[in-house]
């Protein structure tokens, strides 16, 4: 199980690797590579949440007031 894994992981990384190597040639501006980013921060969210669903790990998202408060100063 564990060599599905990182075959899994191994495919995913030669993709990203690939595909930022594509997309860099089209972005021209600031503009385009905060869009690059943009799209793939929220593809990566979208598949983060769906592996969150398969796991049924919805439980573990819980944050705590204290983790909220020290979030919110780190990201000041």
């Amino acid at each position: 199980m564990v060599y599905l894994f990182v075959l899994l992981a191994l495919a995913a990384l030669t993709l990203k690797g690939y595909c930022g190597k594509k997309v860099s040639n089209f972005a021209t501006d600031t503009g385009d590579a905060f869009l690059f980013n943009l799209v793939r921060m929220l593809l990566c969210v979208a598949i983060g949440w769906f592996v969150l669903i398969l796991e049924r790990a919805h439980s573990l998202l819980a944050i705590e007031p204290k983790m909220l408060l020290i979030c919110f100063f780190s990201g000041l």
